[in-house]
């Protein structure tokens, strides 16, 4: 199988949170240590409501806020401060919580990520990022040095779909310049990363770090550097 698929594959597809570096942590002890340098002291259970009712309120428009100013991270936090009744300024506050945010040490990489990643590079074929998130993943790539590594970013944000959604992948493999089954697309998710490329048309490897049984018989991996005898490498 390995051999099929390096005769067949022209371009790599990445997922990033969760493949090539940890999942999002859970925002509320840094947000709670932030607000605790105003001298504010703040409870979960009214972060958890107050970040319930933002998110509510802008996934509903996260799709029109791309490119606009407050960025849809910091006016996520900006509102969420606002909901909690946090003395103003909060300027400061959500620069904190932006800078902690897009920090590499938010979301640790996987060991092996850079070294496939620069393997890959190395080799000539051409990587590329397909992403559910905001225009955030721009920032973060840039502060981790990981934006030469690909040669297209497709975030959900700006293509106005998730994956699964097949748009998402087809935008990505056309900004590639090849077919759908010349494309092999790497993600953690079963559901929106493996079955999502597949129906898209693409060839898929499932990242199964935590070794979950699959529901059929999928390629799937459980460190990235078994990606690179699947390529021939």
């Amino acid at each position: 199988m390995g051999n099929l698929i390096a005769q067949r594959v022209r371009a790599v597809f990445f997922d990033f949170g969760g493949t090539l570096v940890a999942r999002d942590p859970d925002p509320f002890p840094k947000f709670r240590e932030v607000v605790r340098m105003r001298g504010t002291e703040v409870g979960e259970g009214a972060y958890r409501a107050a970040e319930a009712r933002v998110g509510a309120r802008l996934d509903r428009v996260r799709y029109g806020l791309l490119g606009q100013k407050p960025s849809f991270l910091d006016r996520g936090v900006a509102e969420t401060l606002e909901e909690m009744r946090i003395p103003p300024p909060h300027e400061p506050l959500v620069a904190l919580l932006h800078d902690a945010y897009t920090a590499p040490e938010w979301r640790p990489a996987f060991p092996e990520s850079v070294a496939v990643l620069e393997a890959l590079v190395a080799e000539g074929l051409p990587l590329h990022l397909v992403s559910n998130s905001s225009d955030m993943l721009l920032e973060v790539l840039e502060r981790r040095g990981w934006t030469p590594y690909f040669r297209t970013i497709t975030f959900s944000q700006e293509i106005g779909a998730e994956k699964p959604d097949p748009r998402i992948f087809s935008h990505a493999v056309k900004r590639a310049g090849i077919g759908p089954e010349q494309g092999l697309h790497v993600g953690d998710s079963w559901s929106a990363d493996y079955l999502g490329a597949r129906r898209a048309g693409l060839e898929a490897v499932w990242v199964n770090r935590e070794r979950t049984p699959a529901e059929a018989r999928p390629l799937q991996v459980v460190d990235l550097r078994e990606l690179l005898p699947m390529l021939g490498l």
